[in-house]
Order: structure tokens, then sequence, then C-alpha cells
């Protein structure tokens, strides 16, 4: 009872202590659980997630001012903690109204952001402080309990989540959604409860805090220090391979280099303590050599990237790539030259990166869309197609080869996938005209078919004719006449060896190797949908003015009748064969 009675009692310790930070996980666990409960009211499932992420910025934030005014009560008055709010109403009034369906390029801005403010919390109340001693042991705690929140929330979950299941399945009760919402309401707010309940209390009373648990360094050094000694064999063992073949490196090695350096570097804090312990030669052994080891391998990395960019040009990836190996190997090269500098610089540059990669003119997403754009116009002069205009030739089918043809339409995907219509509309304006373009959780597999409709380009190297856009005109309304159930599913997209389902209202969309089926279980493979008169009835050029009964089948399943209208279709054909379906918005109709 006495171990309740202190956990309830630091519960309620954390809420008065840090309620800004209590505030924005409530915040975040409403809204992500009203937008999984109101899936058919896209407009409102939008804004929820557009508040979420500006709550979740909050939850760094608050806990960081906090501990900082804990630190320096003389210098930092309690306004200090009220600035988060305008903070948070800020983000959500610049991020977009479209939130988790926004490009790719805003939402690694966030990222970025919600990262530099976790780098923030480590380094942003020693500010005025010069102890490193209080510095370690303050983010040595906060890590430890993190990590045990952490441990302690996943076992609680899992045991409540087989409860629920057990309770569900014993007692009929058809629970759809309560999975997920127990699962929301455990890691966005009982995890940070169970982690606020842990943070040191006094923190200015760590100045004279030796202690160093034998468990964190039985980690460092029987899990840590192996796993780091593994990856730096295999990287000089490739580094060697290089050398003999004289080729440069691959882009694959990225991700080994960074996982040694992210264990390395995280094995190197965790010893800090240690380095000064003459009984610890070990620790000092890693001190001495692991930075040397990193620095070639930085370079290596760096190399790997410089190869990529110079063929296919910046995206987000190679520049943070950059970025994180520029900063390892100053890493390495400091701590090699001057061993005994400190770590409070870490965190601190890591949070400066973030913020320089995240906003401004030289940020990853800015200078990755000025880069491939500028790489898309020379793809354009040198393949001979006009983008002044925003369209190809109409009346010219431009054949051009295989590698040619994958080069245009990636670049063009990409800049769509990650940066949407802004990127795009200066060179096409005319196909963003009609302003349809990011409509749809994969808009930007519609706009790349348009763009590429558009510029009137074939790939010579196989028999496939150039995809076909076809769109319900505008004017056209879908009648309902007759029927009692209307289904509208947004979009339905074929992917090369995969699958897409959709479920609403009773009914699922199944869409695989070129064949849709629709059915009333989705543990079922339901019945083929009759399209092969449709489709072969259909324009074998792309327009946006087609009528309902250009779009339309009607058919009968298990009793039921049903009609099937597609308000857009993307369609592909090989040779003389009836053209297939790549991508499709439609409405089922029942009677």
């Amino acid at each position: 009872m006495s171990a309740l009675s202190n956990f309830r009692e630091s519960l309620s310790i954390a809420l008065k202590r840090f309620p800004g930070v209590v505030l924005s996980c409530i915040g975040v666990t409403l809204a992500v659980t009203y937008a999984i409960h109101n899936t058919q009211t896209s407009g409102a499932v939008n804004q929820a997630q557009r508040f979420a992420m500006a709550a979740a910025l909050g939850v760094p934030l608050c806990f960081a001012l906090r501990i900082l005014r804990e630190c320096n009560p003389t210098r930092i008055g309690p306004w200090l903690e009220w600035t988060p709010l305008p903070v948070v109403a800020f983000a959500y009034w610049t991020l977009p109204p479209s939130g988790f369906d926004s490009p790719c390029s805003i939402m690694l801005r966030w990222l970025l952001a919600l990262a530099g403010l976790h780098f923030a919390v480590a380094v942003g109340a020693f500010i005025f402080q010069s102890s490193e001693n209080r510095f370690w042991q303050f983010n040595r705690k906060i890590f430890l309990q993190f990590c045990t929140a952490s441990l302690y929330g996943a076992i609680l979950t899992a045991g409540m989540e087989l409860a629920l299941l057990s309770a569900d399945k014993l007692f009929n009760l058809g629970l759809k959604h309560a999975y997920l919402d127990l699962f929301y309401f455990m890691a966005f707010l009982l995890h940070p409860l169970f982690f606020l309940s842990g943070v040191p209390g006094d923190v200015r009373a760590l100045d004279t805090d030796t202690t160093y648990p034998r468990a964190l360094k039985s980690f460092t050094q029987f899990v840590l220090a192996p796993l780091a000694a593994v990856f730096t064999a295999i990287l000089y063992v490739y580094a060697a391979k290089i050398c003999v073949n004289r080729a440069w490196p691959q882009g694959w090695v990225a991700l080994p280099v960074l996982i040694l350096s992210a264990v390395g570097i995280l094995s190197a804090l965790l010893l800090h303590p240690l380095f000064s312990d003459p009984e610890e030669r070990w620790a000092r052994w890693f001190k001495t050599h692991f930075p040397r080891l990193l620095a070639p391998l930085a370079v290596l990395l760096l190399l790997a990237l410089r190869a990529r960019i110079n063929s296919y040009g910046i995206t987000e990836e190679r520049y943070l790539g950059c970025v994180a190996g520029l900063w390892i190997l100053a890493w390495a090269l400091g701590y090699a030259i001057r061993p005994a500098a400190g770590i409070r610089w870490i965190p601190a540059s890591l949070l400066v990166l973030c913020a320089a990669s995240a906003f401004g003119p030289w940020s990853a997403s800015t200078l990755s869309a000025k880069k491939q754009t500028e790489r898309l116009k020379n793809i354009m002069d040198t393949l001979g197609l006009r983008p002044a205009s925003g369209a190809g030739d109409s009346e010219t089918k431009h054949t051009l080869l295989s590698k040619d043809y994958t080069n245009l339409r990636k670049t063009i995907q990409y800049l769509s996938e990650r940066h949407g219509e802004q990127a795009l509309k200066p060179l096409f304006p005319e196909v963003f005209a009609d302003n349809q373009s990011d409509k749809g959780r994969h808009s930007w597999w519609n706009t790349t078919n348009a763009i590429m409709n558009a510029l009137n380009v074939m790939d010579a190297g196989t028999s496939r004719n150039n995809y076909v856009r076809l769109e319900l005109s505008k004017a056209e309304g879908i009648g309902v006449e007759g029927f009692s159930k209307v289904v509208i599913f947004p979009e339905v997209r074929s992917v090369p060896k995969k699958s897409a389902k959709m479920t609403k209202g009773g009914l699922y969309i199944h869409y695989a190797q070129e064949e849709l089926r629709m059915g009333f279980s989705d543990a079922s493979p339901g019945l083929q949908v009759p399209l092969l008169e449709l489709l072969q009835s259909l324009p074998q050029k792309s327009t946006s003015d087609l009528k309902c009964g250009d779009l339309q089948a009607d058919w009968k399943q298990e009793g039921r009748e049903f009609r099937i209208v597609f308000t857009s279709l993307d369609l592909v054909s090989e040779g003389m064969a009836a053209p297939s379906i790549r991508s499709c918005s439609l409405v089922i109709l029942e009677k």
C-alpha cells in the first residue's frame, strides 16, 4: 500500500508541477481520439489532426520552461510558463488545414521542430548554469525515468488491450475504436504522467549528487559497446572493399554509419562521469579511440551522399544526412583533439541544427524543393519538353527512353508528394487551373499522372501507353433517385504486387492485381465488379468533362442491386488490351 500511496502522491505532484505539459497531453489525446471516431467528416478530422500537431509541440516546450524556471527562480518570473500558449496558437495557425494529409515537407518541418524542442529540454534549464555534473545527472535521471515509464506503459498497455479483447470476445461487445482509444490514452496521457512523476524535484540539489547506477554501466559496457564494435568492424571492412574496388560507396552505407554514431555517442554520454575515474580503464579507452575510429566513417558517409546528390540532386533525406555527417565529423574531431571537452554543447548544437533544418531559406524542405525544381527544368530542357505554358505539345507524342521517362516521372512525383502543388504550379499552371490538386490522401499520384499526361510523354521501352486521366464533369450531378444508400470512397489506388482495401458504410472495396472487388465483410474475398464493358467504352484521351452515364455500371450481388459511379479514373493500357485502373474515386449506390 505504501508503494501505491507514493505513486499516487507522485502523480498528484506531477499534475500540480507540470500543468502545461498535462494540458498539452490531454489536448493531443482528445484530438487524436476525435479523429479516429469521425472519419466521415474529413474537414473536422484534419482540424483535429492539426490541433494535435500543435499541442504536441507544447509538451516539451512547457516541460523545458518549467525546469528552466525551477533552476533560476530569481532570474525568471512565473510569466515564462505562460509563453507556450501563444507559441502553440501560432503553430496551429501556421500549420496547414490538411493535418496529417499535408505534404511530407510540412510533416518533416514539424518533426524537426518537435525534435529540437526535446533537445531544448536537455539543455534549456542550464543556460545560466556552469555545473557539468548537474547537467549530466539531470539528463541521466530523466533518461532512465523515460525508459522506465516506457517499459511500465508498454506492459500495462499490452495487458489492458488483452483484457479488452477478452471482454469483447466473451460478451460480444462489438468494440471497434476502443482498442485505439485505449492505446492513445496510455501513450499520450498515462505514459507522460508516469514520466513526470519521476522527474527530479530539486534540480539544483543535483550539484552534489555523484552516484552512478551500476545497471547503467552494465548496459553501456555489455550492450551498447559491443554493438558499436560490430558496426565499426563491418564498416571498416566495407571501407577496405571500396579501396580495393576503387568505387564510390553506396548510399545505403548511411544507415549503418548513423546507427553506429547514435550508439557510440550515446555510450560516450552515458559514460561521461567514468572518463575521469582511473579505475575505469575500458571507459577511458573508449573515450580515446572511438572518436578517432568514427571520423573516417563520417567522411565515408559524406562521400556516399555526395555521389547520390551528384546523380539525383538534393532531397530532404540527403540534406539531413549531410548535416548529420558534418555534425558527427565535428564531434569526432572535437573529442579526438580535445578529449576533456564538455557535453553540454551536444544537445545545444543539435537544437540549433534542428531549427536551421526546419525553417529559413537554407532549410531542408526549401533547399530540396529549389534544387529538385531546377533539376526538373534541366530534364525538360534536355528532353525538349516545354515547361513555359505548363504542358507539352498537345499534338505530338514524346517517346522517351525508359531511363529518361523514369527520371522525369520520379522527379515530378517527388515534388508532388513532398512539396505539394506550390512546387509544381509555376511550371504547370494549366494542370492546376481547376484547383483539383491536393485533394485526397494520395493526390500526389493523381498530380503526377496529370502532369505526365499534360507533357504527352510515353515510355519507349515498354508497350504501355501513357496514363489517361478521366474525371466526372463538375456540372454533372449523381442521381440518387431509387437508391436507398450512398457510400463514397474518396480514392482507391493500386500498387504493383500490393493491394488497397477500404471499408465504409458496411461495404468494402478491395483492389489487387488490377481487379476491383466489393463485399460486405473484409474477411471474404468479395465478388468482382463487372467493369470490362465500361473500361472498353471509355475515351482514349484524358478529359474532365464526362457524364455519369460514361462512368457508371450496374450489377447485382447476393440479391442486392448496386450502381458504381466513378468520379475520377486513372487508367493505363498495354498494347491492344483493355485499360486497367491504377487509381480511382467512386460512389456506390444501393437500391
